[in-house]
């Protein structure tokens, strides 16, 4: 059961990344593209924090 609720955190804390990568990729989309690099940075450490 703790490993359900594990699980169900990890999915959670998932979303929540995905929302705020999505909500940073939209701020960005405004602004000067040097800060792609900034954005690609953060691309990367989320997929190696999966």
């Amino acid at each position: 059961m703790q490993n359900v609720r594990r699980h169900i955190r990890v999915n959670f804390l998932h979303g929540q990344i995905v929302k705020t990568i999505h909500f940073i990729r939209l701020q960005l989309s405004r602004v000067d593209r040097e800060d792609e690099k900034f954005y690609q940075i953060l691309w990367i450490l989320y997929y190696q924090g999966r």
